[in-house]
């Protein structure tokens, strides 16, 4: 026969386990939920009229003082990929003159 203080602390253990295990459950259904942003992707519909522009191949892309440094040293900029063709020397310097606010340096 068991004592009733030991089927009193195995019925405690037991809730405790019971208890345990729903917080797991539940704890791992709420991880698979997601619900953070990261969905996954849906398909998209742009607005009439919306377009997405290429900034690759669009000179439009740069500012206009960077592309006349550019020209003025040489390199005509027709995409975004012509930059690399310059020497980086040039390239940097076209930069700082328009972050410093002039076009050729």
């Amino acid at each position: 026969m068991i004592e009733r203080g030991t089927a009193v602390a195995h019925e405690e253990i037991l809730k405790k386990l019971v208890s345990l295990l729903l917080a797991l459950v539940a704890l791992g259904i709420a991880g698979c939920g997601g619900g953070d942003g990261d969905e996954a992707p849906r398909d998209r519909v742009e607005a009439p009229g919306a377009t997405t522009p290429d900034t690759t191949s669009a000179p439009d892309s740069l500012p206009p003082e960077f592309v006349k440094c550019m020209a003025d040293r040489g390199y005509e900029i027709k995409s975004s990929a012509d930059i690399h063709s310059a020497p980086p020397k040039i390239v940097q310097a076209c930069f700082e003159a328009v972050h410093q606010g002039g076009g050729a340096p």
